[in-house]
C-alpha cells in the first residue's frame, strides 16, 4: 500500500510538473504572440509617422519651390522695370538733345 501511495505521489508530482511545463509553454507562446502584435502595432505607427513626415517633406518642398518661383518672378519683373526705366531715360535724353 505504501508503494502504491508512493507511486501515486510520484505520478501526481509528474503530472504537476507536466502541467506546470505546459502552462509555462502556453504563457511563453502568449508572450511571443503579444510581442509580435506589439511589434506590428509599433511598425504600423512608425510607418504612419514616416508617411506623415514624407507628406510634410513634400509639402515643404512644394512650398520652397513656389517661393523660388515667386522670387524669380519678382526678379524678372524688377529687371523689366529697370530696363523700361533706362529706356525711358534714354528716350528723354534723346528728346532733350533734339530740343537743343
Amino acid at each position: 500500500e505504501e508503494d502504491a501511495c508512493e507511486i501515486s505521489e510520484e505520478e501526481e508530482a509528474c503530472r504537476n510538473d507536466e502541467e506546470k511545463a505546459t502552462l509555462r509553454k502556453k504563457q511563453e507562446e502568449e508572450r511571443q504572440n503579444q510581442a509580435e502584435r506589439d511589434g506590428e502595432v509599433r511598425r504600423s505607427a512608425q510607418e504612419k509617422e514616416r508617411e506623415q513626415r514624407r507628406a510634410l517633406g513634400e509639402g515643404e518642398r512644394e512650398r520652397k519651390k513656389k517661393e523660388r518661383e515667386r522670387r524669380r518672378e519678382e526678379q524678372r519683373t524688377m529687371r523689366e522695370e529697370e530696363r523700361e526705366l533706362r529706356q525711358s531715360e534714354k528716350q528723354r535724353e534723346e528728346e532733350e538733345e533734339q530740343d537743343m
